[in-house]
């Protein structure tokens, strides 16, 4: 499932469930012929790997709440961008056709070991 991150209060709340389980956002443009590939691969690791919370939001609807993000968590706004949250912070991040369930995926096993 992914939830959707429409209000400063949803990314607090998203910051408060990493620290107990790791968090993807999905930072996606519904301009954007490769943002929408991308959230394809997304949605599928959501589907597929439940080691995770998955977000997503909306950055043209939603352009206030991008800057926000991106100000909070010192991650440089891109679109498609996936930001992996742990602790409260981010710990990495990945944009456009670096996006596949490969590195996603990857990035859960790295906190595992």
């Amino acid at each position: 499932m992914i939830n959707e991150c429409r209000s400063e209060e949803d990314f607090h709340r998203l910051l408060e469930d990493s620290r107990s389980k790791p968090v993807f956002l999905f930072k996606h443009s519904t301009a954007c012929p490769t943002s929408k590939g991308a959230r394809m691969k997304y949605e599928t690791l959501s589907e597929e790997d439940q080691r995770a919370e998955y977000w997503l939001v909306l950055v043209r609807e939603n352009k206030a709440l991008a800057r926000q993000i991106a100000e909070e968590s010192g991650v440089e706004h891109q679109s498609p961008q996936v930001i992996l949250f742990r602790d409260g912070r981010a710990i990495w991040n990945c944009a456009h056709y670096a996006i596949n369930n490969r590195v996603l995926s990857g990035q859960l096993d790295d906190l595992e070991t």
